[in-house]
């Protein structure tokens, strides 16, 4: 099942709120910009963390990696050229 939010941050979380409210233990894939995500972070909305790290590249939305990841514990990571693959699990 795919749903597609093109919403500020807030309404977006709201959106997904409502839509799996019923559904017990559904995985929810976001793909997000560094605003909604931090904010699903802080609400404890993310359990496992999927990120790509671009080590040749800079681009407008810089974020405090570290601080992304502070709750989270590394479980996995690849690179492949530039690119670092990594996923981080909830450390709690």
């Amino acid at each position: 099942m795919a749903k597609q939010l093109n919403l500020p941050p807030q309404a977006a979380l709201e959106e997904i709120s409502n839509f799996f409210a019923n559904r017990e233990s559904a995985q929810i894939l976001v793909e997000a910009g560094p605003k909604l995500l931090t904010q699903m972070i802080e609400q404890g909305l993310i359990q496992k963390l999927f990120l790509t790290v671009n080590h040749g590249a800079t681009g407008e939305n810089i974020i405090d990696l570290k601080e992304l990841v502070k709750d989270f514990k590394l479980s996995s990571s690849e690179r492949i050229e530039n690119d670092e693959f990594q996923i981080y699990e909830l450390a709690k």
